[in-house]
């Protein structure tokens, strides 16, 4: 969602041909060979859930994303994934997705990610170092025994959100390999109303085909994306929802600022971390101050 100033049934296609497969990764958990580091109950996974950093020739963008992946690179050794819930770019034609994804890699954990309404779908898969394509961006991968999938919302040239019947085709085939789970899904668009207008009336539409999805897999913990620039839960189909606030501003509540539509540069960005734990999730939010 662009940053502004002052002042939300889709069914599933019958499976006639099985849809590409999702990018799949596969992740060790840290601490179980190396000497002297850290260990954990295998059945406990971290994803650090990062979004909405609206990256291109804005510097204070530049600037509060570089924050957050310093505040990163002290924990990744302790992250099991990292997970990417669009608007990377501000602008797709201002920016690259490929040295973006570069960055994020060098973090030492594997990436998983879905584009945003700002992204473009074609330079979005240089992120994840996908071949050409201009269809939905869906990733996979396995981590600390944790099934992490990211589903393309974008609707080239809409502010809004849907899912399309081959990401839903996807998503389902992904639900059925991971069985009882734990499996954590990840969005841009959030699937309910947050009670902020602007964030509501762009929202994903059409969510009955996810509902039913989330409803009918037992290994699901939560449902996480972006988009809303605000830290907030709240629950959809029955688990947890996460909305992960955004690296590169804060959208107010009118309780906040007395207004609708207030973006706040001056909080500082924020990320993430989710703990799996057998079948539940706890999301503890982080701050990167710039300064």
């Amino acid at each position: 969602m662009r940053n502004r100033s002052t002042a939300a049934s889709t069914s599933i296609a019958p499976r006639s041909r099985p849809p590409r497969p999702l990018l799949r990764a596969t992740a060790v958990r840290v601490g179980d060979a190396a000497a002297g580091a850290p260990t954990t109950l295998a059945a406990v996974a971290v994803i650090a859930h990062l979004s909405d950093f609206h990256l291109g020739d804005d510097p204070v963008a530049e600037a509060r994303f570089t924050a957050v992946l310093d505040r990163l690179a002290g924990l990744a050794e302790r992250v099991d994934a990292i997970l990417v819930t669009g608007d990377v770019l501000d602008d797709p034609a201002v920016g690259d997705y490929a040295a973006i994804g570069r960055r994020l890699r060098a973090l030492g954990r594997p990436v998983v990610a879905c584009p945003g309404n700002h992204d473009d779908r074609a330079g979005f898969r240089a992120l994840l170092d996908l071949p050409a394509g201009d269809g939905p961006v869906d990733s996979l991968l396995v981590a600390g025994g944790v099934t992490v999938v990211a589903c393309d919302t974008s609707v080239p040239g809409a502010p809004h959100g849907r899912l399309e019947e081959s990401t839903l085709r996807r998503l389902a085939a992904a639900l059925a390999d991971a069985g009882d789970g734990p499996i954590l899904i990840g969005l841009h668009h959030v699937p309910v109303a947050l009670d902020l207008p602007l964030v509501d009336r762009i929202g994903l539409r059409e969510q009955a085909g996810l509902e039913r999805l989330v409803r009918g897999a037992s290994g699901v913990v939560g449902v996480v994306c972006g988009h809303a620039h605000t830290a907030a839960a709240t629950t959809f189909a029955g688990v947890p929802l996460v909305v992960a606030p955004a690296v590169s501003s804060t959208l107010l509540h009118a309780v906040e600022s007395g207004a609708e539509d207030v973006f706040d540069r001056e909080q500082p960005p924020g990320f993430v971390l989710h703990v799996v734990d057998g079948g539940r999730l706890t999301s503890h939010v982080r701050w990167a101050p710039t300064a």
